[in-house]
């Protein structure tokens, strides 16, 4: 029996897609974009921002380092990376319903400290959390298992009894081999439908 439902934040809770937030912000080819999206959001400086390894300052000088030459695209993304966190308030009203049916709610997402900060400030739905795990807190990354363990010991949850839900296959697998029910969210849309199918009743 699902007692407890955890929420990765990004494309779930907030919006993350980086591609239209690099072609409106450079006004570049859709190609461009993809390979900025690679090198910025994509690559082991940004994982190391996750990991709790890197304030974005050094992210920042990381990048420039060792891309110099695309320092005039890099340092726009990142100056205004959090501009893109923007809340879905249908799923924040998700979590409410949720709430008062007795159901507990956490997150478990990847994230680093400004994007943390800025989330904290600006979203709404952490005043309906019961708790959660971030990802540079821990030193630890989705998928490894040992994210989803730390989460069931650090708030004593049997898996069984919980739901994890992220958009990304690779991270709701590895939930899945911990022992979650697990949801894969395709759109963020579908989260009240993907909840009610699970507890087996409309919200």
């Amino acid at each position: 029996m699902i007692k407890n439902f955890v929420f990765d934040i990004g494309n779930v809770l907030v919006d993350w897609h980086t591609m239209p937030y690099i072609t409106g912000t450079l006004g570049c080819t859709e190609e461009r974009a993809r390979e900025l999206d690679r090198i910025v959001f994509e690559g082991v400086e940004w994982k190391n921002g996750d990991r709790g390894l890197f304030s974005r300052e050094d992210t920042r000088a990381a990048l420039l380092e060792r891309y110099p030459s695309d320092a005039r695209d890099i340092i726009p993304l990142l100056d205004h990376a959090d501009d893109i966190l923007k809340e879905y308030t249908f799923n924040t009203d998700v979590l409410r319903k949720l709430r008062s049916k007795g159901y507990g709610v956490y997150y478990l997402s990847n994230t680093n400290p400004q994007a943390f900060e800025y989330m904290s400030a600006n979203c709404g739905f952490f005043a309906l959390m019961d708790g959660g795990i971030a990802s540079f807190r821990e030193k630890l990354l989705k998928p490894s298992h040992a994210i989803f363990e730390l989460f069931a010991e650090r708030f004593d949850k049997n898996p069984s009894e919980c739901c994890f839900v992220d958009d990304t296959e690779v991270n709701t697998k590895a939930a899945s081999e911990v022992g979650y029910s697990v949801i894969t969210l395709r759109n963020p849309e579908d989260l009240a439908a993907g909840i009610s199918e699970i507890i087996g009743a409309g919200l």
